[in-house]
């Protein structure tokens, strides 16, 4: 139905939602969702999402986490077995061998969207 916004009305899950989301959103969702506990993210300053990797040794191990970072990203694009697409007119999907996909303008927020849009 022309009511209900675009992600309803067509299979691309989570391709209208998704963009409306600032990085620093997107990065805290991905976080949550890929199994960082909630007291272990955090939003530092000027948005910077940091998570805590405790080891044995250090209770506070904390990082920058950003889902544009290819060493962050693509471990994920990985463990979730997504197939990756770039177009020539500038946009981008990740999306699952049975069907589920996002579509974002770069290929990072496209995994980093696929992955949200996950059912556990």
């Amino acid at each position: 139905s022309a009511d209900l916004p675009c992600c309803y009305r067509c299979s691309w899950h989570l391709c209208c939602a998704g963009v409306e989301m600032t990085d620093t959103e997107l990065n805290k969702a991905l976080a949550l969702k890929i199994g960082y506990l909630p007291e272990h993210v955090l939003q530092g300053s000027y948005g910077a999402v940091m998570v805590n990797r405790p080891l044995e040794t250090m209770v506070n191990n904390w990082s920058v986490f950003n889902f544009m970072d290819w060493h962050t990203i693509m471990p994920i694009a990985v463990k979730y077995g997504l197939d990756l697409l770039c177009s020539e007119y500038g946009s981008s999907l990740a999306g699952f061998p049975w069907g589920e996909k996002a579509m974002a303008p770069t290929l990072q927020r496209a995994i980093a969207l696929a992955v949200l849009g996950v059912k556990e």
